[in-house]
């Protein structure tokens, strides 16, 4: 049997009255729990003031985002709202050959959405980082759905532009049967009456601003207007599933201003948020 390395092994306390381990007695003194806790590395001091990557490149894609979304909606609103029917391929046709320089203004809008519905990528992350310790399973899953929508947002705006662009101009070339089946066919190629985008998003902005809200994650006036902006969403889904138009419409036309609003705000939240992070 070793014998202790020390008469305070022994008597099975330390000099100061702490109980030696049981197995601390058969053992060289470096493999006692003592010297272990006393040889262990201090741990690394704190800092402030100091932001993840993520969280900074999520709030600078939100911001630019937002601005992406206003620049669409500015264009949208001056230039094509109330001009034209955009399910009608005859309405379309008729509009684009009477003004070709809205077909310009259209593309922009549209390409402009799709570039800030890929830059809101990253805010999503970002912000779901920052919602997750208030319930991290909503706030994982409503996250996942606003990317989706997104990703589908990015891809419709391209896609049906070209769709809808291609269609007009080969409208007029049609014999009237054709064009009677091609008008009764719509112009879109997914989600044609966006109703998927809006139960993603209007869920998405719901949960996120509830979340921000009831956790203190968020100021409140972005929150609120992410709960608003994600009941109208629904709201507009709604209407559009039971065919009102004109509530769909308004609110729509509601959305198209919350939501760079809303990324714009938490943008700035995000940039302005502190983290604790050890020192090395």
């Amino acid at each position: 049997m070793i014998e202790p390395l020390n008469d305070s092994a022994r008597a099975s306390i330390y000099p100061d009255g702490e109980p030696v381990m049981p197995t601390a007695a058969h053992l060289p003194p470096v493999f006692s729990r003592r010297t272990y806790l006393e040889d262990a590395a201090e741990p690394a001091p704190l800092r402030t003031g100091l932001k993840s990557t993520h969280t900074i490149s999520g709030g600078a894609a939100s911001l630019l985002a937002g601005t992406a979304f206003a620049f669409s909606g500015v264009l949208f609103f001056a230039f094509l709202a109330g001009r034209f029917d955009d399910t009608s391929i005859l309405s379309t046709s008729a509009f684009l050959a009477a003004s070709p320089a809205a077909g310009l203004v259209w593309v922009a809008a549209n390409w402009s959405a799709a570039l800030g519905a890929l830059l809101a990528a990253g805010g999503v992350l970002a912000l779901e980082e920052r919602l997750h310790p208030v319930h991290p399973g909503l706030a994982r899953w409503t996250a996942a759905l606003g990317l989706f929508g997104y990703a589908l947002l990015a891809l419709t705006s391209v896609t049906d532009l070209y769709q809808v662009r291609r269609l007009a101009s080969l409208f007029p070339l049609l014999e009237p049967r054709a064009q009677a089946a091609l008008e009764a066919a719509g112009p879109w190629t997914l989600d044609p009456a966006g109703n998927l985008r809006m139960l993603l998003f209007g869920t998405w902005f719901l949960a996120a601003g509830w979340l921000g809200l009831s956790g203190a994650r968020l100021p409140r006036i972005p929150a609120l207007l992410g709960i608003l902006a994600g009941g109208l969403l629904l709201v507009a889904a709604g209407a559009t599933l039971f065919e009102w138009p004109a509530v769909s419409s308004l609110a729509l036309a509601g959305v198209r201003v919350f939501q760079p609003l809303w990324l714009l705000w938490t943008g700035f939240v995000l940039l302005g948020e502190k983290r604790v992070m050890p020192a090395g």
